[in-house]
């Protein structure tokens, strides 16, 4: 450890955090500390400027000298309207910058807590992605909805979600600006019309709103803090939900956001512990083991030779042996991989494949825009500021449900490919699906939807 960390060492991860951990150690209690890797974070908070600066002033002397030599800066949090001055910091002799904001663990914190700096460049990172899905979600050629959906979590949703128990205290108009890229970003996953009610969405899709999976996450991160008595948290939830109750005016802090959260669920917290199950070891042998494991398995023997007269190969299941001859310039390698290549053609299951109904791209951007009622002919004079469209034959305004179900015009066609005087059954199996689009495609309506 004198002469530093070895590089390329499966212990380097180790080594450097116990070398690091020793940084803050002889710290002023009331001076709190976070460390990850290199990254050392102080703070405190006080009454006065001048009760905070001594305080912080004595941890920052004992950081340097154990060793601390980098680029400080530091936050001054508070509300204030009225001027005031911040504090004056040193690390050695140099001054520590003061900044409005500082970025930590990936949250960016500015001098406020207001998280608007946060959620902005939040929303700057995920509109780059989603022109990603411009691109991917072609209606025409583009990616399946199933497949798209799986990269929207991946790559935009995880964005999102990091960090949003803390940085869920922000204003409700700040939160509603991601519900803004949520939305698009599953408009384009499923290639609803831009007017597609909120709610569809969240059905066609299966994803929940913003609002619920921070309350998710909430929920499962302070259940899992609380389950620990050591984690350091379990403190700062009780004395912040204390705190919020004497002064309401504040915001609101993420245990009062939870207590509030269990109230609204009608979920109170146990007063009892809850011993959990105690599992018992059964000691059985390998050989009942294995006839438990294998009994509906078919056990297949086979192997592949080579002589000076030739090269063969066999497998032997179920008592019957099955053998032939191979080529004679074939080595025992080639003999035993033409065995081993046929098992891979067994199918696990003699169930009947829909793969003559599986929908493309096209057919399924057209899908959900029927299942949610918005189409490209029904609803576009929202977009243009033109009134809405009517039936040319009863003039009554067209909708998804006249032009499925009640369109006197094409009666014939309905009944020649079996569409039903339902939307919902229509729309709920492929099978009723490849029907109605046939019917559409027939009547000259498809390509416009």
């Amino acid at each position: 450890m004198e002469n530093g960390i070895p590089q390329g060492s499966p212990l380097s991860c180790t080594l450097f955090s116990i070398a690091i951990n020793e940084i803050a150690t002889g710290i002023d209690d009331n001076v709190s500390h976070c460390i990850y890797v290199d990254d050392v974070t102080l703070f405190c908070s006080g009454k006065t400027i001048g009760d905070i600066s001594r305080k912080i002033q004595k941890s920052i002397n004992i950081i340097h000298k154990n060793g601390a030599n980098t680029k400080p800066k530091y936050v001054h949090f508070c509300r204030l309207r009225k001027p005031h001055n911040d504090p004056t910091l040193y690390l050695g002799q140099q001054i520590i910058r003061g900044v409005t904001e500082v970025k930590f663990l990936g949250l960016i914190f500015d001098s406020k807590l207001t998280w608007r700096s946060h959620i902005a460049n939040l929303i700057v990172r995920c509109r780059k992605v989603l022109n990603i899905f411009k691109t991917l979600a072609h209606t025409v050629w583009g990616a399946e909805p199933k497949t798209l959906l799986k990269v929207y979590q991946a790559l935009v949703l995880s964005r999102i979600d990091y960090g949003c128990q803390a940085y869920s205290s922000a204003r409700n108009s700040m939160l509603k600006q991601l519900d803004t890229i949520h939305h698009a970003g599953i408009r384009y996953c499923i290639g609803a019309f831009p007017t597609s009610p909120v709610e569809s969405l969240y059905c066609e899709s299966g994803l929940s709103s913003l609002q619920i999976r921070r309350n998710r996450l909430i929920g499962t991160y302070f259940l899992k803090t609380l389950a620990n008595p050591s984690n350091p948290n379990n403190e700062f939830i009780w004395k912040s939900s204390e705190l919020y109750k004497t002064r309401p005016t504040i915001t609101r802090p993420a245990g009062a956001r939870f207590i509030s959260l269990l109230e609204s669920l009608n979920f109170p917290l146990p007063e009892i512990l809850i011993q959990s199950a105690q599992q018992q070891t059964i000691n059985i042998t390998d050989n009942i083991l294995s006839r438990i494991c294998n009994c509906n398995r078919l056990i297949i023997f086979m192997d592949g030779s080579k002589t000076d007269n030739g090269v063969g190969c066999a497998f032997v299941v179920k008592g019957r042996q099955y053998s032939w001859t191979l080529h004679k310039y074939w080595s025992v390698y080639s003999a035993e991989h033409n065995v081993g290549g046929h098992l891979k053609n067994i199918r696990p299951s003699v169930l009947l494949q829909p793969t003559h109904f599986s929908l493309n791209r096209i057919n399924e951007v057209k899908m959900h825009r029927l299942r949610i009622g918005h189409t490209k002919l029904t609803h576009c004079h929202l977009l243009q500021g033109r009134p809405p469209p009517s039936c040319d034959e009863c003039e009554t305004q067209l909708t998804v449900q006249h032009i499925l179900c009640n369109y006197p015009k094409f009666e014939i066609e309905r009944r020649t490919h079996g569409v039903k005087h339902d939307v919902a059954s229509n729309l709920s199996s492929k099978e009723c699906v490849l029907q109605v689009l046939k019917y559409l495609k027939e009547i000259n309506i498809f390509e416009e939807l």
